[in-house]
C-alpha cells in the first residue's frame, strides 16, 4: 500500500496491564461515502446497519476476525495523540450514541493526550466521529482486558459489538494482521493512503 503525506502521530498507553496491545496508523485522503453493495450487504445479513465505507470497514473486518476496531478523524484530534489512561473521577465523555457518561477512575479511557475521546474497548467518542467531511484518520487495534471491559460495560449499561468481542478475549498475535487487512480494506473502498508510522 503507498505512503501518502506525512500525519504526525504517537500513541502513549499508561496501563500495559489491562492494555497489553495498542496500535494506531494514520491516513490520508480518505473519501468517505457509501459502501458497495456487496459489504451493506454482508453487514445487513449479520444484523450490522451500514454507516458509511471506512465505519462499515472496521466492523466488517471485526467480524471476520472477532477483533474490535476504530477509526477516528485524524482532525478532530487535537494533540495527533493516542493515550490510554484509567478515567478521571467525575470526568464527563460524550458518545457515539448520543449519550454522555461519567467516568470512573476503574475505566480505560482513550485520551488526545488530554481529555477522553473514548471509553476503551466499549465505544467511541463523539467527538471525533467519522463524518462526511473527514478526510484523514486514525485507525486503532487494541486489546483490552475482558474483565475491565464487562465490568465498564455494567458499569454504564453500555452493551456493544464490542464489548460482545472483548468479553471473550483476543491475542495479541493477530493485531498487525489485523491492521493490514483493514488497510487493504481502507486504500481499495475509500482510497486512503497511509501516513504515518503503525
Amino acid at each position: 500500500i503507498e505512503a501518502g503525506s506525512n500525519l504526525e502521530l504517537s500513541v502513549e498507553s499508561e496501563l500495559p496491564d489491562v492494555v497489553p496491545r495498542f496500535m494506531a496508523v494514520a491516513l490520508s485522503d480518505v473519501h468517505i461515502g457509501p459502501s458497495p453493495a456487496w459489504l451493506e450487504s454482508a453487514l445487513l445479513r449479520l444484523g450490522v446497519r451500514p454507516i458509511n465505507n471506512v465505519v462499515d470497514i472496521t466492523n466488517y473486518v471485526m467480524l471476520l476476525t472477532g477483533q474490535p476496531l476504530h477509526a477516528y478523524d485524524y482532525d478532530k484530534v487535537a494533540t495527533k495523540k493516542l493515550g490510554v489512561r484509567a478515567g478521571l473521577e467525575g470526568e464527563k465523555l460524550a458518545l457515539l450514541n448520543g449519550k454522555e457518561i461519567t467516568v470512573t477512575k476503574d475505566d480505560i479511557v482513550i485520551t488526545d493526550g488530554d481529555k477522553a475521546i473514548g471509553l476503551g474497548g466499549v465505544m467511541g467518542g463523539a467527538t471525533t466521529e467519522v463524518s462526511e467531511s473527514t478526510q484523514n484518520i486514525i485507525l486503532e487495534c487494541a486489546n483490552f482486558d475482558m474483565y475491565a471491559i464487562r465490568r465498564t460495560s455494567m458499569r454504564h449499561g453500555l452493551f456493544t459489538d464490542a464489548v460482545t468481542r472483548f468479553n471473550k478475549g483476543q491475542s495479541i498475535e493477530q493485531n498487525d494482521r489485523i491492521v493490514l487487512k483493514a488497510l487493504e480494506m481502507l486504500h481499495e473502498l475509500a482510497g486512503g493512503t497511509i501516513a504515518s508510522k503503525v
